[in-house]
């Protein structure tokens, strides 16, 4: 699971027990047992079964759910927090949300999967969304943020091991109020570990 906490001016996101997406019991009409993993292997006929009756949008969200979490304390960088770690499970499951919405085939999600897969294996990454939004716009502007993330107790500076792009600081005006935003995407390259034996990951945003 992915947390978010706001602490000391740290926005703290940590992915805990990293283990198969299902346990072995798992039923094949319930996502109940779905696990945060960075494993390729997945269960794609019960995850299948469950949007069969349920639907894609619910599945996504169901499985989106699984790997956020929510804390608030200080909000000295952001005042709303949103995080998504790309892991195969969810990269799978948006693949097939969106054929499924744009009236696409599944072999076409399949194929952005694989392109996915291959690309996390050649560069050895890990991709992070973060929202950021607060009604103090240079909190959250790229330049005054800083990345550091603990993967396996080993710790990978921003600056230095990812390619980090944000797609622009938006706003939004209610009731006299003015709250900005800003989408963040990293891409931690860790070249040093297999990404499929991951068994915590920490991001810390000073």
């Amino acid at each position: 699971m992915i947390k978010i906490s706001n602490y000391s001016k740290k926005i703290i996101i940590l992915l805990v027990s990293i283990c198969s997406i299902f346990n072995s019991n798992a039923l094949a009409s319930s996502l109940d047992n779905l696990k945060p993993s960075m494993s390729f292997d997945i269960e794609k006929e019960a995850i299948k079964n469950y949007a069969d009756i349920h639907g894609w949008q619910k599945t996504r969200s169901k499985i989106s759910n699984k790997y956020v979490k929510l804390y608030e304390d200080d909000t000295s960088i952001a005042k709303w927090i949103r995080g998504t770690l790309w892991s195969p499970s969810f990269v799978w499951v948006d693949n097939m949300y969106e054929a499924d919405l744009y009236f696409e085939d599944e072999e076409t999600a399949e194929a952005k999967y694989r392109n996915f897969k291959n690309n996390v294996l050649a560069n050895n990454e890990i991709q992070i969304t973060l929202r950021l939004s607060n009604i103090d716009k240079e909190k959250i502007q790229l330049e005054n943020l800083t990345f550091i993330l603990d993967a396996n107790d080993k710790r990978y500076r921003g600056i230095e091991n990812a390619d980090i792009f944000s797609r622009g600081i938006e706003s939004q005006s209610a009731f006299g109020i003015t709250a900005f935003s800003n989408v963040i995407d990293l891409y931690f390259h860790l070249d040093d570990l297999n990404i499929e034996s991951l068994s915590e990951l920490t991001l810390y945003t000073i």
